[in-house]
């Protein structure tokens, strides 16, 4: 599509569609063009009608559904477009596409999804002006882009364990690195923080640049206290 006319459907913007880097280089060369790695993820667009796939079959992962809710409940013509992963599975496709795909799922399989599942949005269809006007209108980008920290903090949400024994359960199941400290001490987040604001703002943000704090310090009765008051407690970039 070139408008959002029919976005609904199960086609997508022709703009964002991936293509071979080699070869098709030569023809953006002399004109503006936007070029980023592609995500071995599962596309999916998402709208107040819920998740759908590239062959336009819906995607059965209420927590992201949940997440959503609020931007929907603001603006019901909202349309996002946008890829399913996590970076930790970035070198197992098969395991990211049996836990999206899986239908019947045990509580245990659910809560995994939950944990890991991801929503990485490229473009807001819905709202006009082609990628290169959209990208221009914003000018806030914030988000959890840190899955090990998210991992943690909503397992402590949940009364599973204290910081020290989830982050080991997490090392163990291989949702954190060996040494996490890149994750749990906030870099990994400030880092994809500055290249998602110089993208965005057409800057060049560095690391340098981005103040930055992690969550070893958090602990579970910082975490009840939040939940008393109808809070949680994230990482948020």
């Amino acid at each position: 599509h070139t408008s959002p006319d029919g976005v609904g459907g199960h086609k997508f913007f022709a703009p964002m569609l991936a293509r071979t880097y080699e070869g098709y280089v030569r023809d953006v060369l002399g004109r503006a063009a936007f070029v980023q790695p592609k995500l071995d993820g599962y596309r999916c667009v998402a709208s107040v009608g819920g998740l759908i796939s590239r062959q336009g079959k819906p995607w059965n992962l209420p927590h992201i559904v949940e997440a959503l809710a609020p931007f929907f409940e603001e603006d019901p013509d909202l349309i996002l477009d946008g890829e399913l992963y996590n970076h930790s599975l970035r070198d197992d496709f098969n395991t990211l596409g049996s836990l999206i795909k899986k239908g019947n799922r045990t509580s245990a399989e659910e809560e995994r999804v939950r944990q890991v599942i991801q929503y990485h949005v490229y473009d807001l269809p819905s709202f006009p002006g082609g990628f290169s006007g959209r990208i221009g209108e914003l000018h806030t980008v914030y988000g959890i882009v840190n899955g090990t920290t998210n991992y943690i903090l909503s397992r402590m949400y949940n009364e599973e364990g204290d910081y020290a024994e989830i982050l080991a359960n997490a090392q163990e199941l291989g949702y954190a690195e060996a040494d996490p400290t890149a994750d749990v001490g906030g870099a990994d987040a400030a880092a994809k923080m500055a290249i998602l604001a110089s993208i965005a703002f057409h800057s060049r943000v560095t690391l340098g640049q981005v103040a930055y704090s992690g969550i070893e310090n958090v602990t579970l009765a910082d975490v009840r206290y939040a939940k008393e008051l109808g809070f949680v407690v994230k990482l948020v970039g």
